[in-house]
């Protein structure tokens, strides 16, 4: 029997003993962390002691009315996402017994004072350092540099490591991917959702020229399986109909934003062109990491460059521009392209995106010539060492 299950024998013993049921005692819950009234913005660490004469059932932690997560045994830590708006917020927690008792407490956060002239947003860049193509991961905020426009700017928080993304995977499911091409897309994804962390959220959709299997944000388990397996090849590619989804669906997301696409194919079918996917991604600031799965013995892409391709819908030369913005709109954005030749490696890639996922730093400032007129903010992050590459988000939008 579990350790749950032995509590609540004890507690209907208990009640047994004294001839009838009894009032559940209260619960005392007191939120240490964050303080009443201070100012908080992006990811905060919530802090609960509970006091109860009975053994504690469950301890649920909410933000703005929302339910964030539920936590079972002490130490009750919450990890929660603010978000980036100045705004307050109020956060509930809400504690249960084995006994029926209940105890609640409340704390709501200040949005920090400012002239009234302006809402300064926190930007937050997302880096990859590398050198010889190997990533580096021993530096510290010192070693790098921001300049947005070409102002200096002054770095507010930093990290490295295990911060939490959501990410869609796109996964090119026409009729060219059918067999074992199809199959190795399944597995990579499901290798990637495995292997993410309990904050991070996942959306998997399989796509041709329509949807054709899409998962919610942190499906995981037997029920991703089924929606993976439900996934046939057919149809045409409309990339790009189906990548801007993907950053539409990210735009309800707080943090950082991951779009990971695997296609053997260009657009042949989108409605949308390439031009409404480029400005979607500027607005959406999200990484996008383009894995480009070739034919054995070439086909249209070689060494990054498209092979000539005509249809009705496209001449060569709108192939070869679309083709061309939408290479220069992933690496804008901080990702990159990884051209494949063979399903072998479909796997391996999907598990290198999220290592390098987990291994970038995250440089926030407070921009000092934001004035929230929808223009776009060029930024450069520069790094200190010998033979170092900084990557990352070419800029931003100000909103």
């Amino acid at each position: 029997m579990s350790g749950r299950g032995w509590r609540w024998l004890a507690t209907l013993a208990c009640l047994l003993a004294v001839g009838g049921a009894v009032e559940a005692a209260p619960i005392q819950v007191r939120i240490v962390e964050p303080v009443p009234g201070q100012p908080a913005m992006g990811r905060v660490e919530v802090v609960v002691v509970v006091v109860s004469a009975a053994a504690v059932e469950s301890v649920q932690c909410e933000l703005d009315g929302t339910m964030v997560e539920t936590q079972l045994a002490p130490p009750f830590r919450f990890s929660v996402d603010l978000g980036t708006d100045n705004v307050r917020h109020r956060l509930r927690i809400v504690a249960r017994d084995v006994a029926g008792g209940v105890g609640e407490a409340e704390v709501t956060t200040a949005a920090i004072p400012d002239s009234g002239s302006f809402t300064i947003s926190l930007q937050q860049m997302y880096v990859t350092v590398t050198r010889d193509g190997g990533r580096v991961l021993d530096l510290g905020v010192d070693d790098f540099s921001v300049r947005d426009d070409g102002d200096r700017q002054q770095v507010v928080t930093f990290a490295r490591g295990d911060i939490p993304f959501t990410a869609v995977l796109l996964l090119d499911s026409s009729s060219s991917m059918a067999g074992a091409r199809l199959d190795a897309a399944r597995a990579g994804a499901r290798s990637f959702v495995s292997q993410t962390q309990e904050l991070d959220e996942v959306s998997v959709i399989g796509f041709s020229d329509r949807v054709l299997e899409r998962t919610g944000f942190g499906l995981r388990g037997d029920e991703l399986d089924a929606a993976l397996g439900g996934l046939q090849a057919q149809g045409g590619t409309a990339l790009h109909d189906h990548l801007y989804l993907a950053l539409k669906l990210l735009e309800r997301q707080q943090g950082r934003r991951v779009v990971v696409l695997l296609s053997d194919g260009i657009d042949s079918l989108s409605v949308l062109s390439i031009d409404d996917v480029v400005r979607k991604l500027r607005q959406s600031q999200a990484l996008v990491y383009w894995i480009w799965l070739g034919h054995e013995g070439g086909g249209e892409f070689d060494n990054g460059h498209l092979r000539p391709i005509s249809s009705t819908w496209r001449t060569p030369e709108e192939y070869r521009r679309q083709f061309g913005l939408l290479q220069d709109a992933v690496r804008a954005s901080g990702g990159r392209i990884i051209p494949i030749s063979d399903v072998s490696q479909i796997e391996p890639v999907f598990l290198d995106v999220l290592r390098e996922l987990r291994e970038q730093y995250v440089l926030g400032y407070y921009p000092s010539n934001e004035r929230n007129n929808r223009a776009w903010h060029r930024v450069k992050v520069g790094v200190r060492g010998a033979g170092l590459d900084a990557r990352t988000a070419e800029g931003y939008i100000d909103f």
